[in-house]
């Protein structure tokens, strides 16, 4: 009957090994591997040879947990994890690569390492600590919110993610920390926190409101922006020349192009200025009140 196992590592380091785990069997297709306070060492080698193939109900990665899971070149690699919970103590780098259906990562507390993952996703909510999306990553919820970016105990959020990410079909909501992305999310709903998109990144729905603050630092283009409530988008680089077809603007919201050193600015449809703002633009740039 399929069912928890728990990683001992009392004898090595190697996931396969039946030892290491307190039912005598490393888990198999249908298990629910558990990674906890009573690990003796890191699950470290052949992780991938021994959970490639297997899907997995829940996996749980628990604050007691204060050893690697996976390394570079043989990440933890099932087939499916239709429940993740990750709150690991490891002050190291973990890697995952497997399907994540409905994942959830947090920082259990400040020092707290980082997760690289090079696999697809439906859902995933990160609570506080360090994410990387890097290349083999796919972010395909569509629709629905991708990560929910906030900050719990203390410890900030930090997702970065790589130009070699796929985020065809993405949606990125944020409530705090801070995104770092070299790749393109279709949706991006930055409600708190810093969004910084970087190299040629680009946006096709950008939703700004609450206190978030978008620094556009990309020569990527954005479609459409909506910026309401205290929300900020704003231009830091130097030389680099933006396009942005239209954006909105509501209440307190800013947009703010102007760079620190003047660029090229095309503004297709215009920027609309719903309410009392003071929006400021660099010479040439039509405003239109609507």
């Amino acid at each position: 009957m399929a069912g928890p196992n728990v990683w001992l590592g009392g004898t090595s380091v190697v996931y396969t090994l039946d030892a290491n785990w307190d039912t005598g069997t490393a888990p198999v297709n249908g298990d629910s591997p558990i990674f906890n306070h009573q690990a003796q060492r890191g699950c470290l080698t052949a992780c991938d040879a021994g959970s490639n193939g297997h899907t997995y109900p829940k996996v749980v990665v628990t604050s007691g947990y204060k050893y690697g899971l996976g390394a570079s070149g043989d990440a933890f690699d099932p087939t499916a994890f239709t429940k993740l919970y990750w709150s690991s103590g490891f002050a190291g780098t973990s890697y995952l690569k497997g399907s994540i259906t409905d994942g959830t990562f947090e920082a259990p507390e400040a020092g707290a390492g980082m997760v690289e993952i090079s696999g697809v996703m439906d859902h995933v909510a990160l609570n506080g600590g360090a994410v990387h999306l890097v290349n083999g990553a796919d972010l395909n919820a569509g629709t629905d919110d991708l990560f929910v970016m906030t900050e719990s105990r203390g410890v900030p959020s930090r997702l970065t993610i790589d130009a070699a990410a796929t985020l065809t079909t993405s949606k990125i909501a944020m409530n705090g920390g801070q995104l770092v992305t070299l790749a393109s999310p279709v949706t991006l709903d930055v409600n708190g926190g810093v969004a910084i998109l970087r190299g040629t990144a680009a946006v096709t729905m950008l939703n700004i409101d609450g206190d978030g603050i978008v620094d556009w630092d990309s020569t990527g283009a954005i479609a459409m922006a909506h910026v309401r409530g205290n929300g900020l988008l704003r231009s830091i680089q130097y030389t680099r020349a933006k396009t942005i077809a239209e954006a909105h603007m509501y209440g307190n919201a800013r947009v703010d192009l102007r760079g620190r050193g003047g660029y090229l600015l095309t503004l297709t449809n215009g920027i609309y200025v719903h309410g009392a703002n003071s929006p400021l633009f660099p010479p040439g740039t039509i405003v239109s009140a609507a």
